[in-house]
């Protein structure tokens, strides 16, 4: 396996399509790596699948959404993964950790704030490591499976024919701005309420800001991950939501709420 900031086979032929965003993206794996090292120097063998590993893959793709955009970095992130001889366990690690970056880069346009929330996460146990339990190479992914439960997946697509712009999901008294979306364009984010809460999506356009009350999320799912598809139509948003998860087969409801003037 090569250097972290280095980049295997897929990401030279993505980095040839696009210099740069390529240099771009390299630029933010370095800052990652730098300041993952100056936070995280007091913790012991962190630097590999530990605390380090962990906030520079998170602080990495923060980075790199804001820079760019979130379609580039999940795009990058998930090929950079992506190689035969790449442990599972370490692909799912990284992955998770992309994600949460992801997210914190769509919500906060200040370094200063992207770094305080990176840590926040770390802090809460919302970004994974893996830890030795035996001499050998068994390792487990600590925080995996709660984190999976815990997590709700949110789509939106754009079903009306215009564009629009500064579509925002709104969760208790956060706010995720999932950017504006083409005509059938469908964009996607990753949200871990604390609690069952209520939760929102306003979006702006030529005519005013409109918004929608998409009903209420919950963080304890059962056996699948929590997902809520969310269209918006010209008068309304129809809504697919996986209502009872702790069936093998997992339960959808389906219910068309109507948009309203203003914001929520």
């Amino acid at each position: 396996m090569e250097d972290w900031t280095g980049m295997n086979a897929i990401d030279t032929v993505r980095c040839k399509q696009n210099r740069l965003k390529c240099l771009s993206t390299v630029l933010a794996a370095k800052a990652a790596d730098s300041w993952s090292q100056i936070v995280e120097s007091c913790r012991p063998s962190g630097s590999h699948n530990g605390h380090m590993d962990a906030l520079r893959h998170a602080y990495w793709f923060a980075d790199l959404t804001a820079r760019q955009d979130t379609s580039w970095a999940k795009a990058w992130g998930d090929a950079h993964e992506n190689y035969p001889d790449n442990d599972p366990l370490e692909k799912a690690m990284d992955l998770h950790n992309s994600a949460v970056g992801r997210s914190v880069g769509l919500l906060y346009s200040s370094e200063t704030e992207r770094k305080a929330a990176l840590r926040a996460k770390r802090d809460s146990g919302l970004l994974l490591k893996l830890v030795k339990v035996t001499a050998g190479s068994l390792f487990i992914l600590t925080g995996l499976l709660v984190m999976h439960v815990r997590s709700v997946v949110v789509e939106v697509t754009n079903r009306t024919s215009q564009p629009v712009d500064s579509v925002a999901l709104h969760l208790a008294t956060q706010e995720f701005l999932i950017g504006p979306l083409a005509v059938g364009e469908t964009r996607r984010t990753r949200l871990w309420p604390p609690h069952s809460a209520g939760i929102a999506l306003s979006h702006a356009s030529p005519f005013g800001t409109r918004h929608a009350s998409l009903g209420y999320l919950n963080p304890w799912h059962g056996l699948w991950d929590g997902k809520l598809l969310a269209q918006i139509g010209r008068d309304s948003v129809t809504i697919r939501q996986r209502a009872d998860r702790r069936t093998l087969v997992p339960q959808w409801r389906e219910y068309s709420v109507p948009l309203q003037e203003g914001v929520p």
